[in-house]
C-alpha cells in the first residue's frame, strides 16, 4: 500500500572552486546533491489504541550515520509535509536512501513502514514524483 507521495531530483552543483595560482588555473568542484521533497501522506495506519497517527518521515543514506527528519503532524490520517532536504551523495551514486515513516510516542515511536531506494535508479536532472 502506497502511503507517502515524495519528489526526487538529483543534480550536479558546484560546491567551490579551488585556485591554483602557481599554474593559473581555476577548478570547480562538484557535489552530487539529491532534492527530497517530502509532499503528503494517505491512509496512514493508525498505531495506537486511541486517536489517529502523528506521522512523520526519517531519511538516511546506506554510507551515513546522519538522518533528515519532516516534522510530524499531529493525529492525522492523512499529513502533509511539503518539506525539502538536500541530501550530499557521491558521484558514483552507489548509496541506497532508507525512508522509514513512523507514528510519534510519548516513549517509543512506533515504526510503519520503510522502503530503500537506489540512488542511481533517479535519473539525472529529473524530477521523480510519484506515491510510495
Amino acid at each position: 500500500m502506497d502511503f507517502a507521495r515524495l519528489c526526487f531530483i538529483c543534480l550536479i552543483l558546484p560546491i567551490g572552486e579551488k585556485k591554483y595560482f602557481f599554474i593559473q588555473k581555476v577548478f570547480i568542484i562538484y557535489q552530487m546533491i539529491l532534492h527530497v521533497k517530502a509532499e503528503e501522506g494517505v491512509d496512514i495506519p493508525k498505531m495506537d489504541v486511541i486517536g489517529k497517527s502523528d506521522p512523520y518521515l526519517v531519511f538516511k543514506l546506506s554510507n551515513s550515520s546522519k538522518t533528515w527528519k519532516t516534522q510530524f503532524k499531529k493525529d492525522t490520517h492523512t499529513p502533509v509535509w511539503k518539506e525539502e532536504f538536500h541530501i550530499p551523495v557521491s558521484e558514483k551514486l552507489d548509496e541506497q536512501l532508507h525512508i522509514e515513516l513512523y507514528d510519534k510516542d510519548i516513549i517509543n515511536d512506533d515504526l510503519i513502514s520503510s522502503i530503500d531506494f537506489q540512488i542511481n535508479s533517479f535519473p539525472k536532472g529529473k524530477v521523480v514524483d510519484q506515491w510510495y
